[in-house]
């Protein structure tokens, strides 16, 4: 989903941020006549792209929720 401001948002539950595209956008002819006329501004937080680059210590937490919620969905 795209807001006219990055954010984060609940998504069924799950934390999630909403779309940005500011590097696609600019290839446009009229990027610059989008609401606001320019970039949006990213959110100042860190991310992770992949697993890998998670602390174990939280994708262990990650993981275990998946499968919890996934016998919460097996059992319905």
């Amino acid at each position: 989903m795209e807001l006219s401001s990055h954010a984060l948002i609940l998504a069924e539950g799950a934390a999630a941020e909403t779309f940005i595209d500011n590097a696609s956008r600019m290839h446009f002819d009229n990027w610059d006549s989008h609401p606001g006329g320019a970039p949006l501004e990213e959110m100042d937080l860190p991310r992770a792209k992949a697993a890998r680059q998670l602390p174990a210590s939280l994708r262990a937490r990650h993981n275990a929720r998946a499968a919890q919620l996934s016998g919460i969905a097996a059992a319905a």
